[in-house]
């Protein structure tokens, strides 16, 4: 068994230092399992995004044991050896989710680590980081980033400075404990909390209710919470009951917010094979999500890769100014045979790229020969300066 993906983590631009980070899993929670170390998060650099390198580290972030765990058992801690480019281990870690916040000043990399729960049980709540470059990360003593709450895995989190006033958006799973292809059919909530807020907001409960036991545990929901409802599959999606919505994700790219969304779809498999397929879906204010009317995934991938997932901060910008200018995708994937208990043996995880032409997501239709847009204002700082527009014209000239 070997792992190297972005479970959570992501891929993010680094524009000061002009580099681009890739957070990945390098480590399987609880391990070891055949070779695996236990949970540890790794990166990588790159300066085109294809070639990357694991930078050497002074030191590696290993937070000690929290005491006032929900449950009696606690993260063990581990130590990895200085050199690595291991920038966060404990035994349990599940999912490191980054964001970029380029609205603060200075800008700085913050991040959220989830602990493996199962069963109900959870180590501790999501745990605030931050970093200057992304590579060094500290707990925030006093700062005002700090956890929302506890909330269940897959929960992740992304920046919208579409708002007049800039949010952090919260994408929570909720179980619906009924149907599905896991039996409890995942949904999703959305918190926001405002960006010039500190500290960080937490996810209010109308009477004090714990958030995890509520979306995750089926407690009956009550109306006032902080969290909304926001997203589920529909009958474009699947036949009643036959998918879910695994991961929802946001990052802004232009004028827009693009949405990773992860649909998991029957039969259950079990463990790590998951059957999941990748989307993508677009919003101006991170709440109103537009999907094609083709839902087709995203991505065409291989038999026999599981666990399909974009990977936080997707697209990423590639060739800036110049005439190749494409859109990368970063793509976390499992492959393995069988399942049960035998998928930790043979069952690897791996990083993947896609790329697009950078066209834009938006299509205009006009049945008499004429689209008329909204006006467009653009600006170039520096480089070449093109403009590109995809038409599907017959002998017709474009004006």
């Amino acid at each position: 068994m070997r792992t190297a993906r972005p479970f959570g983590g992501g891929s993010l631009y680094d524009p000061a230092r002009r580099r681009l980070l890739l957070w990945y899993r390098c480590g399987w929670r609880g391990g070891p399992y055949h070779g695996v170390p236990g949970g540890r998060t790794c990166v990588a650099t790159s300066r085109d995004g294809l070639r990357f390198e694991r930078p050497k580290l002074a030191t590696s972030f290993s937070p000690a044991p929290d005491r006032r765990a929900l449950r009696p058992r606690s993260p063990k801690v581990v130590r990895p050896a200085r050199g690595t480019n291991v920038v966060l281990a404990t035994a349990h870690v599940e999912a490191f989710e980054v964001a970029y916040d380029f609205l603060r000043t200075p800008p700085r990399f913050v991040a959220l680590r989830m602990e493996y729960m199962t069963g109900g049980r959870r180590y501790r709540e999501y745990t605030p980081y931050v970093s200057a470059d992304g590579l060094a990360w500290t707990n925030p003593k006093g700062d005002g980033w700090r956890s929302p709450g506890v909330l269940a895995d897959r929960s992740t989190f992304f920046l919208n400075p579409l708002r007049r006033d800039p949010v952090w958006a919260f994408s929570l799973r909720e179980n619906l404990c009924r149907g599905g292809p896991s039996r409890h059919m995942r949904a999703r909530r959305l918190f926001e909390a405002p960006h010039a807020e500190a500290p960080l907001r937490r996810i209010a409960m109308r009477g004090g209710r714990p958030l995890y036991g509520a979306y995750f545990q089926c407690e009956p929901l009550l109306e006032g919470d902080a969290a909304v409802p926001w997203f589920a599959v529909d009958r474009d999606d699947c036949a009643f009951e036959q998918c879910d919505v695994y991961n929802v994700d946001g990052v802004a790219y232009e004028s827009i917010l693009v949405h990773g969304l992860a649909l998991l779809h029957g039969p259950a498999v079990g463990g790590e094979l998951k059957n999941n397929s990748a989307h993508v879906g677009f919003s101006r204010d991170g709440f109103h999500i537009t999907r094609p009317d083709d839902r087709r995934p995203f991505l065409d991938v291989p038999e026999g890769w599981w666990n399909v997932q974009l990977a936080s901060g997707s697209p990423i910008v590639a060739g800036l100014g110049s005439r190749e200018e494409r859109l990368y995708f970063y793509v976390g994937y499992g492959f393995g045979k069988g399942g049960g208990k035998s998928v930790y043996k043979d069952y690897e995880e791996r990083t993947a790229l896609a790329t697009l032409r950078r066209d834009g997501f938006a299509r205009l239709q006009a049945t008499n020969g004429t689209a008329t847009t909204r006006p467009l204002a653009f600006s170039f700082v520096s480089g070449p300066r093109y403009l590109w527009v995809n038409v599907c014209v017959k002998n017709q000239p474009v004006s």
